[in-house]
């Protein structure tokens, strides 16, 4: 008898403590059904995800100078048979976006870009403002996290924009923040290229248009990882003084990636 009441207490404690562990997953994952539910911890999960398809992506960052800005991305494909995703898009002739995460809100977000500067041309004669563009991009952003039939935008943006104020870098990110930085990277690895940087920071302000460009390419290196930065994987938008919005592929990129190799073997 006390063998068969020992046994029944254990298998009430083994049950037990399956059901604890399934109300743990049940508390864990019951915030998260829509985007307005705030868990006691005080997040947003479904912000949080999106921030993470962010950091999936692959990697795009950019740099600027006191007069030009330059975008860098590394492009994905899914096979040995498909194309490389497009990671950088021309807004306007002194608008431009690297992204991260899910193209397919990028390219969303890149046509309401665009009609938002056809608009704003139409009806004053000017160009828009890249940082009143921006931030009513980051409040579109805000707005998809206020309501529970609504998903945030998974992707992040690197804006370069040119005004009679100079160059501009700019993030936006799902949750609706918006930063200036005189150089930044996200995506996947990320962390590799904000080193590289944060290192040669100083240097950027007075190079010329080769030099950043160099530079950019030489931070990819880092997010590359075990792939060489080729014209294949690699792209890059130039934008700033008498510079329109240019994205530089395939031949054009050619040059640049002599003279980042020409500096690696200087420096070995």
């Amino acid at each position: 008898k006390e063998q068969a009441a020992a046994s029944a207490e254990r298998r009430r404690g083994s049950a037990g403590g399956e059901a604890g562990a399934s109300r743990g997953r049940m508390n864990r994952n019951q915030y998260d059904t829509d985007v307005s539910t705030w868990s006691p911890q005080g997040k947003l999960h479904q912000v949080e995800y999106a921030i993470e398809s962010v950091k999936q992506g692959s990697c795009s960052l950019g740099i600027r100078s006191k007069d030009f800005v330059v975008l860098a991305a590394l492009k994905r494909s899914t096979g040995e048979l498909s194309s490389y995703q497009k990671k950088l898009f021309k807004i306007d002739d002194h608008i431009g976006i690297g992204i991260a995460g899910l193209t397919a809100d990028a390219r969303s977000l890149a046509t309401w870009m665009r009609t938002e500067c056809l608009n704003h041309k139409f009806q004053f004669d000017s160009p828009i403002v890249s940082g009143r563009l921006v931030s009513d991009l980051a409040d579109k952003h805000q707005s998809k996290t206020q309501a529970s039939w609504k998903r945030p935008y998974g992707v992040g943006l690197l804006v370069a924009g040119y005004d009679r104020n100079g160059p501009h870098l700019y993030q936006t990110c799902p949750s609706g923040n918006l930063y200036e930085y005189k150089a930044m990277a996200i995506g996947a690895r990320a962390q590799s290229a904000k080193t590289y940087l944060e290192k040669h920071i100083s240097t950027y302000e007075n190079a010329d248009l080769q030099k950043l460009i160099v530079h950019a390419l030489k931070a990819l290196e880092g997010p590359a990882n075990d792939k060489d930065v080729a014209v294949e994987n690699a792209s890059v938008a130039v934008l700033g003084k008498d510079t329109p919005f240019e994205i530089l592929e395939g031949d054009a990129l050619q040059p640049y990636l002599s003279q980042l190799e020409s500096t690696r073997m200087e420096t070995d």
